[in-house]
């Protein structure tokens, strides 16, 4: 069953700015104010329109954005003619208005392009500018008086955007590409049965369970007790009840027992990983989470004792060797195992194990590198500054049948 592509009263929504650089989630309710930004800003009218429309904030309210009023005067100026800016002085003589004049002409109900097109005839310096320098000076005087924004649906693009923006370190700056590159080679579909490590604010488990439609099992293995209440988990809000059920938790310290059962020989003991999920600004007490857990770690424990599962993603901030050791015995032959850290220091331990290993084949680590551009008409032009090319390592392989594993 498809979601409706129409916003409605109550739905959470992503507003994304004109520079697709900002975002911001909020909860659409008629006749009430939400913080954009700056802006205080009342969301009816965007209640009715389509997902993906774009909105001007003008005032306090929300209007349908039309692309065909554009700002008379200066749009004729912007093809190119060969010129550059290697004479133009970044003077405040360049602009005969100043910021009282630009406040009165505001105050004077001046709409947003003609309020833009004032400010562009008041530049000495625009007509001798380049085609590119044009545009850019037009999108950020566009960015300031006349505020565009896009609102979006949740969806695991949109969510991994916003919280590497937000926060990359509480989700261990996992970029959308690796993050995609996860899921790949992870093989995660519907009817999947996977088990997962996450110590990033639980960016991994959503992104696993979007993917899995609602159909599959996942078992999340957690190096604390209980399970913390986790931000990022919880803006997945656009997860239906079929989604949920498909999680399942166990603690990782129990998981010891459950291996002995499977095999007659001493199983791999775990060492003292220490307080995990330190993004987290309280706890939850055992008395809170009890009930709840008390049934998922029934459920999780007779998945983990039926074994077959098809693959492990461990997405971890501490050593990862004991943890995947731990966990081979319930992966089934042929599954990929993936292991996402950030330190290069971590993700090399883990590399001579899978090469000392024999039962882990097709061993490959991959770190991807982006950096931004700009877009402009017949070329691109790189941004001088690219924060997000930073992201983890990631290191795959596939575990093949060894001739001393028990059979699962």
């Amino acid at each position: 069953m498809s979601l409706p592509s129409v916003i409605s009263e109550g739905d959470t929504a992503l507003a994304f700015s004109a520079d697709q650089k900002r975002y911001h989630p909020f909860q659409l309710r008629a006749g009430k104010s939400v913080r954009l930004w700056k802006y205080n800003v009342k969301t009816e009218g965007a209640i009715g329109h389509y997902y993906g429309s774009k909105f001007v904030i003008r005032g306090s309210s929300l209007e349908l954005f039309d692309p065909n009023k554009q700002a008379v005067g200066f749009e004729e100026q912007l093809p190119g003619d060969g010129k550059d800016n290697r004479n133009l002085l970044d003077t405040a003589s360049n602009q005969k208005f100043s910021a009282e004049d630009i406040q009165d002409l505001k105050e004077s109900d001046l709409a947003g392009e003609q309020l833009i097109s004032e400010i562009i005839s008041g530049s000495n310096t625009f007509t001798d500018k380049s085609e590119f320098s044009k545009q850019k000076y037009l999108s950020r005087k566009r960015a300031k008086h006349l505020p565009v924004i896009s609102i979006y649906r949740p969806c695991l693009r949109h969510l991994s955007l916003m919280h590497y923006h937000l926060h990359p370190e509480k989700i261990g700056f996992l970029r959308v590409d690796t993050l995609s590159l996860l899921l790949s080679l992870a093989n995660v579909r519907y009817g999947s049965r996977l088990l997962v490590v996450d110590n990033f604010g639980g960016m991994v488990v959503g992104a696993v369970l979007e993917r899995m439609g609602g159909g599959g099992r996942l078992v999340e293995l957690f190096t604390t007790e209980i399970v913390h209440p986790r931000p990022v988990l919880s803006s997945f809000s656009h997860l239906t009840a079929l989604h949920w059920e498909c999680l399942s938790a166990f603690p990782l310290r129990r998981l010891t027992k459950l291996t002995e059962s499977l095999h007659t020989d001493t199983a791999t003991q775990l060492p003292d990983i220490g307080s995990e999920d330190t993004d987290t600004t309280h706890t939850v007490s055992a008395t809170e989470v009890e009930p709840k857990n008390k049934d998922r770690y029934v459920t999780a424990r007779e998945l983990l004792l039926s074994g077959g599962f098809e693959g492990i993603i461990l997405a971890t901030k501490h050593t990862p060797v004991p943890i995947l050791e731990a966990c081979l015995p319930f992966i089934s032959p042929s599954s990929p195992l993936l292991v996402y850290c950030v330190f290069s220091e971590l993700i090399s331990a883990c590399s001579q194990y899978f090469h000392s290993n024999k039962s882990i084949v097709l061993k490959n680590l991959s770190s991807s590198w982006m950096r931004e551009y700009q877009p402009a008409e017949f070329k691109l032009h790189p941004e001088m500054t690219s924060s997000s090319c930073r992201t983890g390592y990631v290191l795959s392989g596939i575990r093949v049948k060894d001739f001393n594993d028990t059979p699962l």
